[in-house]
């Protein structure tokens, strides 16, 4: 996730697993309450991903064939892309402020 490595990098944050920067990101970029759900939201999408995704090779375990999911997961899947889209303006709008 671009917006974590974003953060991290601003920060000076080492750690390279993207729920390991999320959760050392200062207090002053991000309440607790953001990190809580930016981070549940990317691990849900992770799992999301080995759920859905072929999982055949590399590539094809990055993405899930939305045909192939329900209304349900369709909806569930565009919650999880918007509150990804929220963290990613969040840290450029406060990038931008610096």
């Amino acid at each position: 996730m671009n917006a974590g490595r974003l953060l991290s990098f601003y920060e000076g944050i080492k750690e390279t697993p993207t729920l390991s920067r999320i959760r050392r990101v200062s207090e002053a970029m991000m309440s607790d309450q953001e990190r809580s759900l930016y981070s549940k939201n990317f691990s849900a999408l992770l799992d999301y991903r080995l759920k859905h995704g072929s999982n055949s090779d590399y590539d094809s375990g990055h993405y899930v064939n939305t045909s192939k999911l329900t209304k349900a997961e369709k909806k569930s899947l565009k919650v999880m892309l918007k509150v990804g889209e929220q963290f990613y303006e969040h840290v450029r709008k406060m990038l931008e402020r610096m």
